[in-house]
């Protein structure tokens, strides 16, 4: 590792030992949890967050279940209170009660009841009163009563009765240690409970917390009246253990404790729950850290459990309630005793200037909280409101309701009794200062005999205001409130005011409301409705400071702005609280989410002390910032939250398909529901309402949600707050529900997922398509038969007469002779029934094609609709094709032989319908493989005038036939030219070839020569008589040359136009 690694590494380290810690500054912030809120029992005796992130409490009437969105009350068989809760590997948390014990498990639906295991135990180990601990060791579950240890393993409980009484149980580091009055400290081992060493020590004892240490065998034990003694459970060496909350707890008794760590502070801390003391952090030597009671927001100060969570909160379950300390966060709070307005400091001492009075507090690099000193003290004669605070000359001035007062030696003097509001220092002069009074204008402050006195007001200047500020020209600045701003020279002797100038909108500010002017040592700024402002000298007017450009947004307000010793700023811009820090290349990092926690509380003043201590006077109280531990946190990545479906019904009538928890396949509990296998909908459920929550439980009510269902939402939705979705008269179909959310800070956790098909209605069911089907064909075929019958019947009619014709004329052969118009108008009346024959075939096959189009439209709609039916939907669709496509031919052949051809001659372009043609067939070139060899295809060369349809159909079916009757991976070779006032198209094939005896059938109807096409497709033969049929009628020539084993080569001559 090279030097610079090193140098960082150091660095690092000692950057967290200072940071990585628990505040010991202000009070963390508390989120308090009401029985109102929660609708159950106030007492809550143990907490445990399960690995999906879940809350549970131990209560009064159950065990309540929070997802951060949600309270739920799981109640026990017995309706008994519970006292203890543990969990094991796979998720599964068990419960011990008052004369209950069992287990939490999700029935079909998902939702947890509590399954009792009270019946395992025969009839007389049944009476216990309460489970005081539950834990859990790989396979095995320790229930621990007063009188009994349960052990529960492969589904049966090994007891072990004590003939006094267990008091105490903990694990630790793998082991099971418990207390038994009379012989100590012992612990469960390969079946047994054997004695520790030294444990005899503590037969008689009160013992009230086993706490692991450090290693694996050192463990911490509290004995009431008497401290904390450390054991060494392999040696028996124990020693007393000095803490600096001994004398605290003698007056009270431990009722939980816990050793907590996080990976947002790399020290280790206790957690010690009092009976009437709230609670206790300590660190490993024993420090007093923190010190939380009824008097710093506690409801109570009976703390029954704790629980620390994966993101680093502390749980308090309570007599009454239950409370999140925030002891990981850089924000904490000191309490005051009315509104904080102002703050500053001086000789290792923190002032205060409240609605109520003047406070200070001794301010240290640690402060003892469970000495009196932690707290604010008013000092003397100081009630009422104090607007300013601030050090001048080693004398501490406050500007006060009842007037200036100073301090000086632990002396407070009143210097005048006219309310201010404000005291301003001179630049070039620090034994002058201004006193801005509520009412009598602006004062000048002199300090003469070491001491300082109001000496003069200054005449001619009734402007007067909170907000006021000198320039290094020493011109005065004030804000009016709703007026604008105000520029004061003043003359020499500081006794006049020589000029009053008075600005507004009209000087370019954005509004005359809402101004604030800030010093920042070297320049006076202007905070403004819309940013921060300059004065321009040389305008005589204002401006937007380009200096604040990079990180101020200029569309919102700026209220408090303060600079730090290290160059940074701290500010709030709109609603947003932000800080940008100095770079080294002069530019500014900004940062605003880390203060998301306190976002939404109004704010009084900003007053940064160093790069440790921050200070926002709010209306939530003093809220201390410490950056450091701040910027440790970002090193750190938070695990990220987990985002749950935790309900899904039925919109319509609120039966529930999903109540937040499952059996994952390897047995553990999850939150995820059920894949799509599990979950198919009737298409009369299609109606979902879904609730949502997120495991982030700092300001839950801030986090943000995102949905989207694939299969309907084209994208997310907007961020909302909004916990609950529905959707309605869903389609048939496969969907996937997704949900994401957002917590206070900007981070978003882990996206939640669920998929489920809704199953189309009966008509849309493969049952239904096949009956459509059937039908559609039956009513076909009905058609086509009385079709055919009616055909027959009058082609018996037409050859009955005929014949009976035909023997009249061989018998009366001369009287025919004689009446030859006579039979010229019979014969007239053979045509007209001829033509009747054929316009019944274009009947018969124009009442098919309907019924075939029909079929084919709704088989297209369901193959779009219903997407397990396309593999069935495609094989209706081919014989529906291959019908339609016989019937066109048919209805073709009919037209040209019945000498109707409806020919539209243009000019068209040969090798434009080639190329066409080229193009729609590319899908069954591409199928068999094939080749186009082409040559000569130039649009524009071969003109001729045909009908453009005709001739389309005619190159058509020449290349479907050669396509049909290549072999897989052959050439199809295509090229056309002039030839003595001709255009000539030649079509090659590679494939098997007419023999010489076929080659008169092959322009013939219905002919199908011995040859076959080599990829299986079907052929009626009509392809080429309709290809000879139409080349006829529109003047031109066709013929083919063959070779069996050599292909067929198609050649179609037309006259150039």
């Amino acid at each position: 590792m090279n030097l610079k690694a090193w140098i960082f590494l150091l660095f690092l380290l000692s950057y967290l030992s200072v940071t990585g810690q628990i505040k010991n500054k202000g009070i963390p912030l508390l989120e308090v949890y009401t029985s109102q809120e929660y609708a159950a029992s106030a007492q809550n005796r143990d907490i445990l967050q399960d690995h999906r992130g879940l809350m549970y409490f131990a209560n009064g009437e159950g065990v309540l279940e929070f997802d951060g969105n949600q309270w739920q009350l799981i109640e026990i068989a017995n309706k008994a209170p519970v006292s203890s809760l543990g969990i094991d590997s796979s998720g599964y948390i068990y419960v011990g009660a008052q004369a209950e014990l069992g287990f939490l498990a999700p029935d079909s639906s998902g939702q947890l009841l509590f399954h009792s295991l009270i019946d395992k135990l025969p009839i007389e180990q049944q009476g216990f009163e309460s489970i005081v601990a539950t834990n859990t060791l790989k396979d095995q579950v320790f229930f621990l009563s007063r009188r009994q240890l349960f052990v529960y393993q492969n589904a049966t409980f090994t007891i072990f009765n004590s003939k006094t009484e267990y008091t105490q149980s903990a694990l630790i580091e793998g082991v099971y240690y418990l207390i038994e009055r009379g012989k100590g400290l012992m612990k469960y081992q390969t079946g047994k409970i054997c004695k520790v060493p030294g444990g005899e020590f503590f037969a008689d004892k009160h013992v009230e917390a086993l706490l692991p240490f450090e290693g694996h065998t050192q463990i911490l034990i509290y004995i009431k009246e008497e401290g904390f003694y450390l054991l060494d459970t392999q040696t028996g060496q124990r020693q007393v253990f000095i803490t600096g909350v001994d004398n605290l707890l003698k007056n009270t008794r431990i009722t939980c404790a816990k050793k907590i760590t996080s990976p947002f502070f790399n020290n280790t801390f206790y957690a010690i729950g009092t009976q009437r003391k709230g609670l206790l952090i300590v660190d490993r030597t024993g420090k007093p850290i923190q010190h939380i009671n009824h008097s710093k927001g506690l409801p109570t100060n009976q703390v029954l459990a704790m629980e620390m969570d994966e993101t680093g909160n502390l749980w308090l379950g309570l007599d009454n309630g239950i409370v999140i300390a925030t002891i990981s966060s850089p924000f904490s709070v000191f309490q005051t005793v009315g509104l904080p307005l102002s703050i500053s400091h001086s000789n290792d001492t923190l002032y205060t200037g409240t609605t109520q009075g003047i406070y200070s507090i001794p301010w240290q690099h640690y402060q003892n909280p469970v000495k009196l000193h932690s707290q604010f003290q008013l000092l003397p004669s100081s009630k009422e409101q104090c607007w300013f605070t601030g050090e001048f000359n080693r004398h501490m001035l406050f500007a006060h309701t009842e007037g200036l007062y100073a301090l000086r030696n632990g002396k407070i003097r009143k210097i005048t009794s006219e309310e201010v509001r404000n005291i301003i220092p001179f630049k070039n002069d620090s034994t002058k200062l201004l006193a801005c009074t509520h009412h009598h204008g602006i004062g000048v402050l002199s300090l003469e005999n070491g001491e300082w006195q109001l000496t003069q007001m200054i005449e001619s200047l009734n402007v007067c205001g909170k907000y006021v500020a000198i320039d290094t020209q020493n011109q005065i600045w004030v804000t009016h409130p709703f007026k604008g701003i105000y520029k004061v020279q003043l003359d020499s002797s500081l006794s006049q005011a020589r000029t009053v100038d008075f600005y507004d909108t009209t000087y370019g500010l954005p509004s005359h409301l809402g101004n604030y002017v800030f010093d920042l040592g070297n320049e006076v700024v202007f905070g403004t409705n819309k940013g921060i402002y300059q004065y321009n000298a040389d305008l005589n007017g204002f401006e937007p400071h380009s200096g604040f450009s990079g990180f101020v947004d200029f569309t919102q307000p700026v209220k408090h702005l303060a600079k730090d010793p290290y160059g940074n700023y701290w500010f709030q811009n709109g609603n947003e609280i932000k800080t940008a820090y100095l770079q080294e290349d002069g530019t500014y990092q900004v940062k605003s989410q880390i203060f998301n926690k306190i976002q939404g509380i109004e704010l009084f003043s900003i007053y940064p002390i160093d790069n440790r201590n921050v200070f926002f006077a709010s209306a939530k109280g003093l809220i201390h910032y410490d950056p450091m531990v701040g910027e440790t946190q970002n090193l750190y990545v938070k695990p990220a939250f987990n985002t749950f479906i935790r309900k899904i019904r039925l919109a319509d009538n609120d039966s529930v398909l999903f109540a937040g928890t499952t059996l994952s396949p390897e047995g553990k509990l999850t939150g995820h529901p059920p894949g799509t296998k599990k979950l198919r909908l009737p298409y009369s459920q299609n109606r979902l309402h879904l609730e949502v929550a997120a495991t982030w439980y700092e300001k839950p009510k801030d986090i943000l949600y995102q949905y989207r269902l694939d299969g309907l939402d084209q994208g997310w939705s907007n961020w909302t707050q909004q916990t609950e979705r529905e959707f309605v008269n869903l389609s048939p179909g496969k969907y996937t529900f997704h949900v994401q959310a957002k917590n206070s800070v900007g981070t978003i956790g882990k996206t939640a997922s669920f998929s489920f098909s809704i199953l189309p209605p009966w008509y849309l069911t493969k049952l239904a398509m096949l009956l459509y089907f059937l039908l559609s064909a039956f009513c076909l075929w009905a058609i086509i038969q009385w079709r055919i019958r009616k055909h027959l019947k009058e082609k018996i009619k037409l050859e009955s007469l005929v014949k009976e014709r035909t023997s009249k004329v061989l018998e009366q052969k001369k009287e025919i002779e004689t009446q030859k118009e006579s039979i010229t108008e019979q014969n007239a009346k053979l045509l007209a029934l001829n033509q009747e024959k054929n316009h019944l075939i274009g009947i018969l096959a124009h009442d098919m094609r309907n019924p075939l189009h029909q079929i084919k439209m709704i088989t297209a709609v369901l193959q779009k609709d219903y997407e397990e039916g396309k593999k069935d939907f495609g094989i209706i669709t081919n014989a529906v094709n291959y019908i339609d496509s016989m019937i066109s031919k048919i209805l073709d052949l009919e037209a040209i032989e019945s000498q109707q051809p409806n020919l539209q001659r243009t000019e068209v372009d040969l090798a434009r319908i080639l190329q066409e043609c080229i193009h729609n067939l590319t899908s069954n070139v591409r199928q068999k493989q094939l080749q186009w060899q082409t040559a000569n295809l130039e649009p524009g060369r071969f003109i001729a005038r045909l009908d453009n349809q005709y001739t389309y159909q005619v190159f058509e079916n020449l290349l479907s036939n050669a396509i049909k009757f290549s072999p897989y991976g052959k050439n199809i070779y295509l090229r056309i030219f002039h030839q003595s006032s001709k255009i000539i198209v030649e079509i090659k094939d590679e494939g098997p070839g007419i023999k010489p005896e076929e080659q008169k059938y092959l322009f013939k109807k219905f002919q199908k020569l011995s040859a076959q096409p080599t990829g299986g497709e079907q052929s009626i033969g009509l392809g080429l008589s309709i290809v000879k049929k139409y080349v006829k009628a529109m003047q031109g020539e066709v013929t083919c040359h063959s070779k069996e084993g050599e292909g067929a080569t198609f050649r179609v001559a037309f006259k150039e136009a």
